[in-house]
């Protein structure tokens, strides 16, 4: 695993690169980008911030996110984000078939980073 080293600023703008597990061109369904974006606006009424920017590519997310002054706690959000985009694709077909025995044991329903919880993304 790469040694990641995450800046917190606190008030700070963070740029972020989310990448789908395997690349999966998940958001190349209009309907996958909707989830998307109610997540957000869930993840944005639960703790505040500013998506300064965001561009969502067929197997891969970049967002600019400026947190509150005093708050650095982007990886909750990217966290929270990323359980409740995946806990939308339940029962959409949206999910992959070849989820192992060890990752549904373990309720990581399809993919994931365990940095952030079970997933569909790998943060970059």
């Amino acid at each position: 695993m790469p040694d990641y080293r995450r800046a917190y600023t606190r008030g700070g703008a963070i740029f972020l690169t989310l990448v789908t597990f395997n690349r999966r061109p998940i958001f190349a369904e209009p309907d996958n980008v909707k989830r998307l974006r109610r997540a957000a606006a869930t993840v944005k009424a639960e703790m505040p911030s500013d998506i300064t920017a965001a561009v969502v590519l067929p197997d891969h997310i970049h967002f600019v996110w400026t947190l509150p002054q005093g708050d650095d706690n982007y990886s909750k959000r990217v966290g929270r984000l990323k359980v409740l985009f995946t806990r939308s694709l339940k029962g959409s077909f949206a999910l992959p078939q070849d989820v192992s025995i060890s990752r549904q044991r373990q309720r990581k329903a399809t993919y994931g980073n365990d940095d952030f919880g079970s997933t569909p993304f790998a943060m970059r």
